[in-house]
Parts: structure tokens; C-alpha cells; sequence
């Protein structure tokens, strides 16, 4: 059995981790967690440039990890990490580029930023959502990606429909 890999992305506080939780249980999925938000808890929101490249490492192996189960459901891949370094640094490291030419997924489901902001400590630009989401939908047109656009309420159920017409 091949396993479907859907990567979900979108700018901060756009429901990306309640979705992504929500499918791993409909399908009792494996579940690829946000790796940045375990290594910045842990080391800080005082990063640097070097630690996107180990954090962008760290989440190609885990959305890359072998599974029995149907689908792997990665709460955020590479190009999350690229468009974070563009816009934080304003450069992206050839590593991060090569990870991002490596990883392999299904298709993605992009988050819009139509849900209230909801403060966390680690998240950084409340109010450059609507710009981070018009980012990753033109890279996602630019690399040719399969993609649906998963907005407003229910967003799980709308998820689902997507994946069901092209499962």
C-alpha cells in the first residue's frame, strides 16, 4: 500500500496544527509534527539564520519517515522553512533549497488566515498574515503543486471532501 503524504501549510495562526491533528485521527494517520515550534520552545524565539537550516533538516527526515499507515499528514514541510528565511533573513540556504527540491508530497492543503490571530509566544507577525498566505499560494503555483485552499468554518470537513475527490 502506498502511503498519501499531505503536507499542510499556510502563514501562523491559520489552524494549520488543529487540522493537521484532526486528520491524523479521522485516518489514523502518521503524524509529522511542526518541528520549529518543539526546537524554538526549547532553544528560544532568539534564533538565527543557521537554525533554520538544522530545523528545515530535522522536518524533511520526519516527513520522510517510513509508514504502514495510509497517510502521513506533516503539520509543515521546506517551503514553510524557505518563505520563513526570506522573509526573516531575506536569503535561503542552499540546504534548505535541496530539501525543498527533495521532499515528496501528495498534495498540500494551504491554510488561509481567516480565523482570529490567537497570541502564542512564538509566533511573530500577526499582522503580515494575509502576505505570507499570498507567498505560499504563488510558490505553490510556481512549483506546479497540487493544492486546495482551506478556509472558513469546518475547515477539517472541507479538507476531507478535497482529499476524498482526489484519494
Amino acid at each position: 500500500m502506498k502511503t498519501r503524504r499531505i503536507a499542510i501549510l499556510g502563514p501562523e495562526s491559520s489552524g494549520k496544527t488543529t487540522l493537521a491533528n484532526s486528520l491524523s485521527s479521522h485516518f489514523g494517520a502518521t503524524l509529522s509534527e511542526e518541528f520549529a515550534r518543539s526546537y524554538l520552545s526549547i532553544n528560544g524565539k532568539n534564533y538565527e539564520f543557521n537554525d533554520l537550516e538544522y530545523i528545515a533538516i530535522r522536518q524533511f527526515e520526519s516527513n520522510s519517515q517510513p509508514t504502514d499507515h495510509a497517510y502521513l499528514i506533516a503539520d509543515t514541510e521546506i517551503l514553510t522553512v524557505k518563505i520563513w528565511s526570506e522573509v526573516k533573513y531575506d536569503k535561503v540556504s542552499p540546504k534548505v533549497l535541496s530539501l525543498l527540491d527533495q521532499q515528496k508530497f501528495d498534495f498540500y492543503l494551504l491554510c488561509k488566515p481567516d480565523i482570529p490571530w490567537e497570541k502564542d509566544p512564538l509566533r511573530e507577525h500577526p499582522k503580515f498574515r494575509h502576505e505570507l498566505f499570498q507567498m505560499y499560494e504563488s510558490a505553490l503555483q510556481k512549483l506546479k503543486w497540487p493544492y486546495c485552499i482551506i478556509e472558513g468554518e469546518n475547515r477539517a470537513e472541507k479538507a476531507l471532501k478535497f482529499i476524498g475527490r482526489i484519494s
